[in-house]
């Protein structure tokens, strides 16, 4: 685990006001010191869910063919991801789009459509981050051309964030040891602890886009994530008599 800190040592003195005698009680009282620090806490983990966005274009000189071909490509796509035992509910549609393609005229100089582009994107959350590249080779096999992003994530990124708090409270309070030890005293009890900052990484997205046909089988590995916390502790610090 990585973490960074910083720490201060603060006295605070019991004084009266506008220059009057202090009370009795505040003479009494002995002059209060703290030791803050402040600590940051990282956990690393490896991303255990996924998300792929895939794609099929198809373009032809009508609409109404261009949208045909790519409703066939599409439903083959997905009728493959069934087979590999992805549930309906993981499945949905991203966006839907019929672009009139079209060239410039040499003599007029007028626009004219040419061709239309049928573009259906669909996103595919898989529940284990080792099964993308399995599920890469069967979308392209079965009629996918494109492929604009893959994402991992944590499926507990709060377990994560909890576990990252943890080192960070117990790094504030090893530093405090430390400066209340080199101050010639100890550490008295807790009076304040507070988050101050957090980094809960959101799904990581491979931005590579990937055309036409896949490899064998394609390698894709899901890397590392880091999640952060910091606090703000506070002691009493005890001077040794």
């Amino acid at each position: 685990m990585r973490y960074r800190f910083r720490a201060v040592l603060s006295v605070a003195l019991a004084m009266g006001f506008g220059g009057l005698a202090t009370s009795p009680l505040l003479a009494q009282e002995e002059t209060r010191a703290y030791v803050t620090v402040a600590a940051n806490g990282a956990v690393t983990n490896t991303p255990d869910r996924a998300r792929i966005q895939l794609s099929v274009e198809t373009r032809a000189a009508t609409a109404s063919v261009a949208v045909q071909e790519n409703a066939a490509r599409q439903s083959a796509v997905i009728q493959a991801l069934r087979k590999l035992g992805i549930r309906d509910n993981r499945i949905s549609t991203e966006g839907y789009a019929v672009m009139p393609e079209t060239r410039t005229g040499k003599e007029d100089q007028t626009p004219r459509i040419v061709s239309y582009l049928v573009s259906n994107t669909i996103a595919v959350s898989l529940d284990s981050a080792s099964g993308v590249g399995k599920v890469l080779d069967t979308a392209i096999e079965s009629g996918a051309n494109s492929v604009s992003s893959i994402s991992f994530y944590l499926a507990d990124a709060e377990g994560a964030y909890q576990q990252a708090i943890a080192s960070a409270v117990k790094n504030a309070h090893d530093q405090a040891l430390v400066m209340a030890q080199a101050a010639g005293g100890r550490l008295g009890p807790l009076v304040e602890l507070t988050t101050t900052s957090q980094n809960r990484p959101s799904p990581v997205a491979r931005a590579e886009r990937f055309m036409g046909m896949a490899a064998a089988s394609t390698p894709v590995m899901a890397g590392e994530q880091t999640t952060s916390a910091s606090v703000t502790g506070k002691w009493v610090f005890i001077q040794n008599r």
